[in-house]
């Protein structure tokens, strides 16, 4: 099977309030090297931890889905995801 792969031209930054929590949020988006695959890498966090958007990685999935480990985890991906 083959796939097509495709990434962003330049880096997308976003801001706003999440949506569950009512926090002040930013995200921001980087093109990616190939095979690479969609990465979500928490920005405040010191040992700069990241979590690939995989099935195998959801630790959550009530009223959004949510990735991460035992330590901090990302939520309601499956909007940017499917944007993507």
């Amino acid at each position: 099977m083959s796939s097509v792969q495709q990434t962003l031209r330049g880096k997308v930054l976003l801001q706003g309030i999440g949506l569950h929590t009512g926090e002040s949020v930013a995200v921001s988006l980087h093109p990616a090297p190939v095979d690479h695959g969609v990465r979500f890498i928490c920005g405040g966090d010191p040992d700069a931890r990241s979590v690939e958007a995989h099935v195998q990685h959801v630790v959550d999935t009530r009223l959004a889905t949510s990735i991460g480990d035992q330590v901090w985890r990302v939520s309601t991906i499956e909007h940017l995801l499917s944007a993507l």
